[in-house]
């Protein structure tokens, strides 16, 4: 199974709204933002002005991004909480939506829950890749 085009950009808009709907954007998101297009293949165009987009359009921020396969369901929340952790904080909004996304997804909306508690313990998913995505490139 690899990430097919439709999945790369759910999987990158979904990044982005998660950074948004953390409210503090910082250089370091953004820098992180442009490797993460980078590795899926895409223009560097299509995240340049996309978080000051999504921003503004409350669908888009609400709606959870939906993957052709649950595994890259289960890599996108993984690296979600990577970036959840970038600023030691989890919000229950952001534990919301990434319930809500599991459910979209058809996982259950627990798994959030059970990926933090591993996080937490073991700091880290897979040491050999920055992102979780990369197993399906």
């Amino acid at each position: 199974m690899t990430l097919n085009n439709s999945d790369k950009s759910n999987y990158l808009r979904g990044i982005l709204i998660f950074i948004v709907i953390q409210g503090n954007i910082k250089k370091e998101d953004k820098k992180v933002i442009h490797l993460l297009t980078e590795e899926l293949g895409l223009k560097h165009y299509f995240s340049d002005n996309s978080i000051d987009e999504i921003r503004w359009h409350k669908y888009i921020i609400e709606e959870p991004p939906e993957f052709s396969h649950k595994e890259i369901a289960e890599a996108f929340i993984k690296d979600a909480i990577r970036f959840a952790f970038s600023d030691h904080v989890l919000f229950s909004y952001e534990l919301d939506w990434l319930s809500k996304t599991a459910l979209k997804n058809k996982l259950p909306d627990q798994l959030p829950f059970f990926e933090i508690k591993f996080f937490l313990k073991n700091g880290h998913f897979n040491k050999n890749s920055v992102f979780e995505f990369q197993k399906y490139i």
